[in-house]
């Protein structure tokens, strides 16, 4: 499962962690998208998809992350139809 959220940077009001504790809920504000998790094979192998999305704009981000996910499934399942194919 991969996860957008906010990297909040220092002036940003979320960035307090003591008024806001949990930081990654908070998406009204012009702090950079990034995007957390990993997609396992069907071989059990993880492959973590971290990183900044370089946008700061919520909707693209959740694009990005979404098209990056898809091409990566896509990729995977290749893979395996062609080991498949090979044996």
């Amino acid at each position: 499962m991969v996860t957008a959220y906010r990297r909040h940077q220092a002036r940003c009001k979320y960035a307090n962690k003591k008024k806001y504790p949990e930081p990654r809920k908070h998406k009204d504000c012009t702090c950079p998208v990034h995007m957390d998790g990993f997609v396992t094979t069907p071989f059990g192998e993880k492959i973590v998809m971290r990183g900044s999305l370089e946008t700061r704009n919520w909707g693209h981000g959740q694009i990005l992350s979404l098209s990056m996910l898809i091409g990566t499934l896509a990729t995977v399942r290749a893979c395996c139809t062609l080991e498949a194919v090979h044996w």
